[in-house]
């Protein structure tokens, strides 16, 4: 979700995202790696792969991971320099620097191409074409679907200030779960033995009983699609599932230690709350659709 105010104002901060292009990176194995065999100096297991998977984004936030649309603009003037020497000057050199560099840059723009896409979350439109420029009009359009610009309060006057939008909808849910209603009626316990008739067995409650093993946990995992809207840390279900044979184990322990000792740290259990608009040019918080992304472990 943007909010945007004004031209003028300077842009917020963005999380830490994600993005699959960065696995196709020569370096990125390493790096990956090297953030899972860091000191880390929490007792938690679920803490102690968080506090990794911290590491590991401080290093994917180096200069080389990001800004893939300039990259692309710099090695195609690279490639319309070397082509111009090409033609003045037809060598055998000449000719495997300009296929050299055309190599480079096709790899660059499929970066590029997967970027949009998971920016987008389009379906490709056919196998093998370049849909870079489709992509990024699909996300353009979407941010500015997405975007709010202004929200009335409950006097119904405009505000358009960050801070005040942000009041807004704070208020606004506060008021649906952070308040009791002193008219809601508690229903008896004999109401709810009605409504659930149905008993498990004992062979169906020790099923719900049995831990979890280690193909269930992976299972689980690589059913999710990968390039679904992450949760607070940034890390979408494609990178778990890529670094799996790397981080799979201690994962997989960290979840199994939570179920066993039936404790999760209150750090996991945040939320990002993303606010879909219903219909466009939306003015009050009742008309918007509330997402709630969680962490993928």
């Amino acid at each position: 979700m943007f909010v945007e105010t004004s031209a003028s104002l300077k842009s917020l901060p963005k999380p830490f995202k994600f993005f699959r292009f960065w696995i196709h990176h020569p370096c990125f194995d390493e790096i990956l790696e090297e953030a899972w065999r860091s000191i880390v100096t929490s007792t938690h297991p679920l803490i102690r792969v968080c506090q990794k998977l911290k590491n590991l984004q401080r290093k994917l936030n180096r200069e080389e991971f990001s800004d893939i649309k300039e990259r692309v603009k710099e090695k195609e003037e690279e490639v319309q320099q070397v082509q111009k020497l090409a033609l003045n000057d037809p060598s055998t050199t000449n000719f495997e620097a300009e296929r050299k560099m055309g190599q480079e840059l096709k790899v660059l723009m499929d970066v590029e191409e997967c970027f949009y896409k998971q920016k987008s979350r389009e379906c490709w439109l056919k196998t093998g074409d370049m849909n870079s420029v489709y992509f990024h009009r699909s996300v353009r359009s979407k941010q500015k679907k997405c975007t709010i610009r202004m929200l009335r309060n409950e006097s119904g006057d405009q505000i358009h200030d960050v801070e005040g939008m942000a009041h807004i909808a704070f208020k606004f849910y506060e008021s649906l779960l952070g308040v009791v209603d002193p008219e809601v009626v508690k229903l008896s316990d004999s109401y709810f033995d009605d409504l659930l008739k149905h008993k498990f067995n004992e062979e169906q409650l020790g099923g719900l009983c049995n831990p979890f093993t280690d193909d269930q946990i992976k299972a689980i995992l690589f059913a999710m699609d990968g390039d679904k809207s992450p949760g607070p840390d940034g890390f979408s279900a494609a990178f778990f599932q890529y670094a799996w044979p790397f981080i799979g184990a201690e994962v997989t322990s960290a979840i199994k230690f939570c179920f066993e000792q039936d404790r999760i740290p209150r750090r996991v259990n945040a939320t990002i709350l993303s606010l879909v608009p219903k219909v466009p040019n939306l003015d009050e918080m009742k008309y918007f659709r509330p997402i709630l992304l969680q962490y993928i472990v």
